[in-house]
């Protein structure tokens, strides 16, 4: 793997986690629902889980972008 590929490499991992995070966190909710308990607090952790994802998204999408270009430039 070239050093440039790097942060796309690692972007793509935190990518991977996060959504494997979020997994686990509506499983848990609905485990949560399943036992009659409140749910409301896990419920806003994932919207805020799920707004940092996209936001990963994003910056994944740009330093692909920037890496396409600079290999369309060399």
């Amino acid at each position: 793997m070239a050093l440039s590929d790097v942060p796309l490499a690692l972007a793509a991992s935190n990518v991977d986690e996060a959504l494997a995070e979020i997994e686990c966190h509506r499983e848990l909710i609905a485990e949560l629902t399943h036992l009659g308990q409140p749910t409301e607090a896990a419920e806003e952790a994932l919207e805020c889980m799920l707004r940092q994802f996209a936001w990963m998204i994003e910056h994944e999408q740009r330093i692909l972008a920037e890496a396409l270009q600079t290999k369309g430039q060399a």
